[in-house]
């Protein structure tokens, strides 16, 4: 038990100062206005697998700290002389794992039932729509099915092999350019495998529940997709005025909250709004690539070598002392 508490204990720190680095790489590329960082995206694969790298993986580092076995196994209570803290606070953890990993399966299982339920958008201009906007964005390949769901407030990309475009039932009657603008976005994110970046940061906030930091730092990337995809629409010929007032209108008929495993179009929340808005009508800022490429670097490299880092050891119980030093 002693080495699965150092592990837990470990994995909770190196999480925290991976999304420490990301989160001021971030805010520097967002001040150089770097919509969208694609390396950004290898980061929750990694923090997904740190558990395993820092329980398995090679130590590239001798440990720096070592916790003596009375520590570690000190019990939660003379009535419980046999429960030690440690055990109860990774209890606690796996817990609140398992009932998030819950609420991300149900939310899928809704979802898929939604999706099943929704009527295919077979009409003429719809698919006009759609034609025309796949070659205003340049996007490749078969489209992805259109459909409208009666429970939708916000239009909705849902899927990753087999991604699916879902609209609110009043989308029919929205004007045609706001409708152009707002698939535009849709395909940037189904061209650009957004949704598979945002299942891999939900299974990552699941596990790393009691971090509030790794939550703010895909609170940050969703919102930098959305200004990418935004920024996309508006390259392929989208009205920023016609696109602000449909983005305006769906923030403000979402009045519950989006749909689980879903990239909504809407946000509730009014700072991102805001955020998305004021850029619309910003000019595309000048970006160089080769700083955004080091700042991705910088990231992954931490991340990979707080991974392999073991700078905590627990001694044995009854490991023999150290002999004294001679002089």
């Amino acid at each position: 038990m002693s080495a699965l508490v150092i592990a837990a204990v470990l994995v909770i720190a190196k999480s925290t100062a991976a999304a420490l680095v990301a989160l001021a790489v971030d805010a520097q590329l967002r001040r150089r206005g770097f919509h969208r960082s694609r390396g950004f995206a290898v980061l929750p694969g990694l923090l997904i697998l740190l558990p395993v790298l820092t329980t398995l993986g090679p130590s590239l580092s001798s440990p720096i700290v070592r916790l003596p076995h009375g520590i570690v196994a000190m019990p939660v209570s003379s009535l419980f002389p046999n429960v030690s803290l440690a055990t109860v606070l990774v209890g606690i953890w796996l817990t609140g794992a398992l009932y998030s990993f819950a609420r991300l399966l149900h939310g899928w299982r809704v979802t898929r039932r939604i999706v099943r339920a929704a009527t295919p958008g077979n009409s003429a201009a719809l698919n006009d729509t759609a034609a025309r906007t796949a070659a205003a964005v340049g996007f490749r390949g078969p489209l992805p099915r259109i459909a409208y769901a009666a429970t939708l407030q916000s239009p909705a990309v849902v899927g990753w092999t087999r991604p699916v475009i879902l609209l609110p039932d009043d989308a029919s009657s929205w004007p045609r350019e706001e409708l152009f603008g707002v698939l535009c976005h849709e395909l940037s994110h189904v061209a650009q495998r957004d949704w598979l970046c945002y299942l891999l940061e939900e299974i990552a906030t699941a596990l790393y529940w009691p971090n509030p930091l790794v939550r703010m730092l895909w609170r940050r990337t969703s919102l930098r997709r959305e200004l990418a995809a935004d920024r996309a629409a508006l390259a392929a010929g989208v009205s920023p005025s016609e696109y602000a007032t449909r983005l305006i209108a769906v923030a403000r008929a979402c009045t519950r909250g989006q749909l689980a495993m879903t990239l909504a179009f809407g946000s509730s929340h009014r700072t991102d709004l805001s955020i998305r808005v004021r850029a619309l009508f910003a000019p595309p800022p000048r970006r160089s690539a080769v700083e955004e490429l080091v700042g991705v670097a910088l990231v992954v490299a931490t991340t990979a070598l707080l991974a392999a880092s073991q700078p905590i050891k627990c001694v044995p119980k009854n490991s023999p002392a150290a002999p004294p030093s001679q002089t």
